[in-house]
């Protein structure tokens, strides 16, 4: 069949010449075999009958129609080719229908679950790492004590501002004080002045009626 598949004249289809019926019937013929040839070659495959379906009903219709085709009476060998391959097809499918199994989960056996005994630490301090990681435990030794010594900076720069605060506001008290005592010894001197000046103006004031 493959032989006389590959002897059909396809001259016409090049050329633009007119084909002949038994021309088109080898067309059919070559057609009928790849049909053949790939459907054993993807049968194992699990969409061989979405693959092949439609083609089965494809060939369903040509064997309806092939006694209404406008040409001459189909060879022998066409109607043999055709029926062979409609039966054959249709075994493959029913075959490929029967061997797929609804889809289900994955079974697996059940895990035991892995127990591990606590270890304790009779020593356990806060300060020490436990880590098995070497780097990891470093890595983070480091940066607890980076953070120690920024709470320790912090806390110094604290202290220094509260020092430098209590200093300013003892130096600004200082001022307040020599300031008022200066002020409280002119208020003195005013006031002694002023003194002086009421007992001037009053033995002026009884040395005028003493002469009049």
């Amino acid at each position: 069949k493959c032989a006389e598949a590959q002897a059909v004249p396809w001259a016409w289809l090049v050329d633009g010449g007119r084909a002949t019926a038994p021309a088109k019937y080898g067309v059919l013929r070559a057609s009928l075999a790849l049909v053949q040839r790939f459907a054993d070659c993807y049968a194992p495959l699990p969409a061989f009958v979405e693959l092949f379906a439609p083609l089965a009903r494809l060939l369903d219709k040509v064997g309806a129609r092939l006694p209404q085709f406008k040409l001459q009476q189909a060879p022998d060998a066409v109607r043999a080719q055709l029926d062979g391959l409609r039966a054959r097809l249709g075994e493959q499918l029913a075959e490929a229908r029967a061997a797929r199994r609804p889809l289900k989960l994955q079974h697996h056996r059940p895990m035991a679950l892995v127990t591990v005994a606590p270890k304790f630490e009779s020593s356990y301090n806060l300060e020490t790492h436990y880590d098995p990681d070497r780097d990891r435990n470093e890595l983070t030794k480091l940066r607890r004590q980076v953070a120690k010594e920024r709470r320790g900076a912090v806390r110094e720069l604290r202290r220094d501002a509260q020092f430098l605060a209590g200093e300013r506001l003892r130096e600004q008290r200082a001022k307040d004080s020599a300031y008022a005592s200066k002020m409280k010894k002119a208020w003195s001197v005013l006031e002694s002045d002023q003194s002086e000046m009421k007992k001037l103006d009053r033995q002026r004031i009884k040395e005028r009626k003493a002469k009049v």
